[in-house]
């Protein structure tokens, strides 16, 4: 490519960049155009030769203008016509262009200067101030360093959240004592200008304080402390009114008592994306529906205005790992410690629910006074009762603030986690055992599994939410698969399945009345031993106006018949999750499904009506080759082949352990990287759209769901630097006796080892757990030696 674009001479006439002869003509010139555009356009150019195709492109540009809008019928002619364009082309391309390459620059630098002094004074302020509408939000890094959310992934673009929050160790005042849990990482980093990174100083002696933002208005020169604590929050966030006018609510409030708790339940990430949660609005409703609570809601974007009087809890629902960051600074916002440990008294008990806490809160733990493990059904009325009773002593709009008293009665309470009444024991690096310290703790802590009839129901729709206006019923919990690998699944067993006469009718029913979007929620909704019945109820001529969405099908569940009714209610693609292409990878796995069944739902699918199939697969999978890579690729061009008409989508993430699976003992397979990066190449050529999961953030994701309690520090000292895999590597490195990242992202743990959350119990016993894993291990070992 070097050679042949070099071949591309300022000096040459229009028709010698096109290859023609002078007097070509107009049909000549654009297929010559063409041409020459396929061969050196920068995006179909590999990457190494695009500085070369970009320059030869733009000649070739430049001499197709001149040539077509000189083609006005004069010939021979140096000023007009095919033939004189090269007058024209050669002196305003190359002559002008050359002389005017300085005035040129001189211009861009008079219109940069203005911008450049604007990011240069925003910077040193290190906060850009925003409207939208009435309200404002804060931007950290000035002019130069937009907001960045690391896990918001720019290949697949998983979330639809921005953070829109402050770094809190490096905008947020820190102050207080140091501490003995955390020392190094409640280090007060020191003031550097123009980059995102901070040291820390050795002689700090300061613990982590999320304080409000040290601006003009809320700073005391010289001191350590926030000015200002008359509110809870250190910033503007936008006001809730627009968002609640917007809102359907599909329950009754009940006022609070006299003596009623104050709570704020939050959600860590933006409110389209937490109204959108099941869980979130699960919870809320049950708050807002008890007397012995007043709630205000809380997300990274809006927030209702803050309580008066004190309050007495602090509640998140945390459903990925990856929203930490976000959470670190809500904490901030409500000017309330990071670390439970430092937490005195005044401040509210922090409590947080959720997939995430459920599976593995150790991570994490140093930041939660109590963590609920299990279905807020089963635990909320307890938990709210036992707070309730401990802190209001009779009398009514008195309180006893004992955080010792309260932690004690929940720790009593089936499925209260008190990380701060356990202590893990290390030997080197090795953990070796986690034990009670405290009286009230027991010996294991057993997540709660509620097991009514009734399963989850919108109780808020809003076209604000991420599916505008739908309201969401739970078809399924958990799945009867049992994919070695699922998380769905293990967490959240037995399978149940909501009575269609009972529940799911009358709830669908009530939803129908506010809106005519349906969301049937479940790991494997067509798995419900009713569903054929409770699609026919919907495809009745009474509700042809339903536009119905289904979250995940079984594959071979899909039948030309439910692609017919799924598209005659405003579906236009199906989801199916079939991990792999290889038979092999899916028996390791143990999923339970057959070529021919792939094959036959794209078919049904397609003469179905429906326009799109996504499927759904992993790379990295414990025992996969690269055989099994091509079986993939395979699989799909045969598809194209079978539903020509359908368009085909393989999303792909790479495995990523979690704990009470299976799996847990295994690491990420660094191989899978390369992997996804040669499906996407291959299935490229057949006009297959591939998404792959980013990599390294599924690295980062293994390193939160394998990690221990010595991961708090570094996520402290990571979120300073700025919240990415490599500021994740330095920062482990800073933290003593902690093990390389590899050895949580990456290792192979034997079976008998101790894990980080072995006195947290789910749903299966650690041995049953050991059991699947080791028949997993035979499955590879056999297909091994079968090679």
């Amino acid at each position: 490519m070097t050679s042949s674009s070099s071949s591309f001479s300022s000096y040459k006439s229009p028709y010698e960049v096109l290859g023609l002869r002078p007097g070509a003509s107009r049909r000549d010139v654009k297929e010559a155009y063409r041409r020459l555009c396929l061969q050196y356009h920068p995006d179909l150019c590999p990457k190494d030769a695009r500085p070369h195709s970009e320059t030869a492109f733009k000649e070739i540009s430049a001499a197709y203008t001149a040539l077509t809008k000189g083609a006005g019928g004069h010939t021979g002619n140096t000023q007009t016509g095919p033939g004189g364009a090269y007058y024209r082309y050669s002196s305003a391309y190359h002559t002008h262009a050359r002389r005017g390459k300085f005035s040129n620059g001189v211009l861009a630098a008079v219109l940069a200067a203005p911008l450049a002094m604007l990011g240069f004074m925003l910077q040193r302020k290190k906060d850009e101030v925003m409207s939208i509408g009435s309200e404002m939000k804060i931007r950290p890094y000035g002019f130069f360093h937009p907001p960045v959310n690391p896990y918001l992934r720019d290949d697949l673009k998983p979330r639809t959240a921005e953070n829109k929050w402050e770094d809190v160790m490096s905008v947020y005042a820190i102050v207080g004592k140091q501490t003995g849990s955390l020392p190094s990482a409640a280090r007060q980093p020191t003031r550097r200008r123009n980059t995102q990174r901070r040291a820390y100083s050795p002689n700090a002696t300061l613990r982590v304080y999320a304080g409000k933002k040290n601006d003009a208005k809320n700073r005391q020169r010289g001191s350590k402390k926030p000015a200002d604590k008359k509110k809870h929050n250190g910033w503007k966030m936008n006001s809730m009114a627009t968002v609640k006018s917007d809102e359907t609510m599909l329950f009754q409030p009940v006022p609070g008592n006299a003596d009623a708790l104050t709570v704020i339940y939050a959600y860590p990430n933006d409110y389209s994306v937490g109204i959108t949660s099941l869980g979130y609005q699960l919870v809320y409703a049950f708050l807002e529906m008890s007397s012995l609570v007043n709630v205000t809601r809380m997300f990274t974007d809006v927030g209702d205005p803050m309580p008066r009087n004190d309050v007495d809890l602090v509640g998140f629902s945390f459903s990925w790992e990856l929203d930490y960051s976000n959470l670190i600074d809500m904490l901030g916002g409500l000017d309330i410690p990071i670390l439970a440990a430092d937490r005195t008294d005044k401040h509210p008990i922090v409590f947080g629910g959720g997939p995430a806490l459920t599976a593995n809160p150790e991570p994490f733990a140093a930041f939660f006074d109590v963590v609920l493990l299990g279905d807020g059904e089963e635990m909320l009325s307890s938990f709210i009762r036992t707070v309730h009773d401990v802190t209001r002593d009779g009398v009514v709009g008195t309180s006893r603030r004992r955080r010792e008293s309260i932690l004690s009665a929940l720790a009593a309470c089936p499925g209260m986690y008190i990380p701060q009444f356990y202590e893990p024991v290390y030997d080197g690096m090795t953990l070796v055992d986690i034990r009670p310290i405290h009286p009230s703790a027991q010996a294991y802590v057993e997540k709660q599994t509620y097991r009514g009839g009734t399963l989850a129901s919108s109780t808020i729709v809003s076209p604000r939410m991420a599916w505008e206006n739908i309201f969401m019923a739970e078809v399924v919990r958990s799945c009867p698969e049992m994919c070695r690998f699922c998380l769905a699944s293990y967490l959240t067993l037995p399978f149940r399945a909501a009575p269609l006469e009972g529940s799911l009718i009358p709830t669908i029913e009530k939803g129908l009345q506010y809106t005519d979007r349906i969301g049937l929620l479940g790991a494997s909704v067509t798995q419900h031993p009713e569903f054929s019945a409770l699609l026919e109820w919907l495809m009745q001529p009474e509700r042809s106006h339903v536009r119905l969405s289904i979250a995940s099908v079984r594959t071979n569940t899909v039948t030309e018949e439910l692609a017919t009714a799924l598209s005659s209610r405003g579906t236009r693609s199906l989801t199916i999750a079939v991990e792999s292409g290889s038979s092999k990878v899916r028996r390791i796995v143990n999923k339970k499904l057959e070529q021919e069944d792939i094959e036959k739902a794209a078919v049904n699918a397609q003469a179905g009506g429906l326009q799109a199939l996504k499927l759904y697969g992993m790379a990295g999978v414990p025992g996969e080759t690269e055989h099994d890579i091509d079986e993939t690729i395979q699989m799909m061009t045969s598809l194209k082949k079978a539903a020509p008409k359908l368009k085909l989508t393989l999303g792909c993430s790479t495995f990523v352990p979690k704990a009470h699976t299976p799996f847990q003992w295994r690491g990420v397979d660094p191989a899978a990287d390369k992997r996804l990066k040669r499906m996407d190449k291959e299935l490229k050529k057949h006009g297959i759209q591939f998404r792959p999961e980013s990599y390294k953030w599924s690295v980062v994701q293994a390193l939160l769901s394998r990690g221990d309690r010595r991961m708090t520090e570094m996520l402290l000292r990571a979120k300073s630097l700025g919240d990415s895999l490599s500021t994740f590597k330095r920062a482990a490195k800073e933290v003593p006796d902690m093990p390389p990242l590899s050895y949580y992202a990456h290792d192979i743990y034997d079976d008998d080892c101790v894990l980080p959350w072995q006195h947290l119990h789910g749903p299966l016993p650690i041995d049953t757990l050991r059991k699947h894993y080791r028949e997993a291990e035979e499955e590879i070992v056999s297909s091994q030696e079968a090679l």
